[in-house]
């Protein structure tokens, strides 16, 4: 039977976390590039134009990866400072 301790789940999963992280980040990048803007104003100008629907895909896509990198950052802060379990 194999032991793993707890900090060797906990390195691990940081790595995989810190690896999503990494690509959401790109793709947030790329919506700033391509908009020339952050997040927050491109809103303003999606909801005052909500007909231009590339636009708003791009905005429904930014949004969701910016949501997805808060998680993601949540997790890894869990995860460095131990508060999980492991079954």
């Amino acid at each position: 039977m194999q032991v793993i301790n707890k900090q060797s789940v906990a390195d691990s999963l940081v790595l995989e976390n810190l690896a999503e992280l990494h690509k959401v980040k790109e793709m947030i990048r790329i919506f700033q590039d391509k908009h020339g803007k952050s997040l927050t104003k491109f809103e303003k100008q999606v909801k005052k134009e909500p007909e231009l629907f590339e636009d708003y895909d791009d905005y429904i896509d930014w949004k969701a990866a910016a949501k997805w990198q808060q998680e993601l950052e949540r997790r890894i802060e869990e995860l460095r400072n131990g508060r999980f379990k492991v079954a």
